[in-house]
């Protein structure tokens, strides 16, 4: 899905917000072009999140958010195993993006 559940209107959000807890174990999403991830249970089922960063960008001298891309290895009923990577202009390639994993720019959650 292209937007958020975020950019629905308040009488749709909640409900459709319900449907993806109770039907789908995760839910992709970009358009506001901030990297963030989460997996989260509540009473509906549990859900994992992946909200894309921007792939192609403006300028270098304009550029507002960075480049990148997300690997996900899925492991049914167990995990995800996520690595973030981010493009550097100087070196002109992709390199694990540390901002938001871990030092080698990768997190896991567990089901």
């Amino acid at each position: 899905m292209h937007h958020p559940v975020e950019f629905l209107k308040d009488f749709d959000r909640e409900s459709v917000k319900i449907e993806f807890f109770r039907n789908f174990d995760a839910l992709f999403t970009g358009h506001v072009h901030e990297l963030a991830s989460s997996y989260t249970s509540d009473l509906n089922g549990s859900l994992f999140i992946s909200i894309a960063n921007s792939s192609i960008g403006d300028f270098p001298t304009e550029r507002k958010f960075i480049n990148g891309y997300t690997i996900l290895d899925i492991i049914p009923g167990k995990s995800i195993k996520t690595e973030y990577r981010k493009y550097i202009e100087i070196h002109n390639r992709f390199v694990p993006n540390t901002d938001i994993g871990t030092e080698d720019g990768k997190k896991n959650s567990q089901f």
